[in-house]
């Protein structure tokens, strides 16, 4: 495994959490979101629900991803329309992330969210409140660029699966010769 303590990819383990939160026809969940809504950091996933709270998802998958993560500024990760906020880390390393936080005297309501995968893809909340301090509802114009966000993504990802290619609009079509 390296030095990753999954043996499963982040697709993967985005599946689990959709699955875990409900599924796409339920809430709108939307992979790798960097640009579009004025956040400077990379929110692995958000999940909306029809009432239009979102919750954000890290996923880690080695103990260094989380700690690199924990070096980043106060600020990341505090969109204001992020209502919960939850690390989502493998099973293997979930004593490790509590002793960090409490060496760090992080305890009680101020330990963020966690949920702990395991290979199976099972999820269990290892505690944490999830509640994004001074986090709201969305407004609709932020849920509907969410959404179209999320669209181009799976348009995106179906044409990578029905191509095999991992940049579909690189791939050349073959051409048919009249003969």
């Amino acid at each position: 495994m390296s030095n990753l303590d999954t043996k499963l990819k982040v697709h993967e383990i985005e599946e689990i959490i959709v699955s875990y939160e409900g599924g796409v026809r339920n809430k709108i969940c939307v992979p790798n979101v960097s640009w579009g809504l004025g956040i400077d950091y990379e929110a692995d996933l958000l999940v909306i629900t029809k009432t239009g709270y979102c919750t954000e998802y890290e996923i880690k998958r080695s103990y260094s991803d989380f700690l690199a993560d924990m070096k980043k500024s106060e600020d990341a990760h505090k969109a204001p329309w992020v209502y919960k906020f939850y690390y989502v880390i493998p099973l293997a390393i979930k004593d490790k992330v509590l002793k960090y936080f409490e060496d760090k005297g992080i305890t009680g309501c101020d330990v963020p969210g966690i949920l702990c995968y395991s290979e199976r893809g099972n999820i269990t909340s290892e505690g944490g409140i999830p509640h994004n301090k001074g986090g709201r509802k969305m407004f609709l114009e932020e849920i509907l660029k969410v959404a179209r966000l999320g669209k181009n993504f799976q348009t995106v990802s179906l044409l990578c699966l029905l191509t095999g290619c991992p940049y579909p609009s690189l791939k050349r079509k073959k051409r048919r010769t009249k003969q």
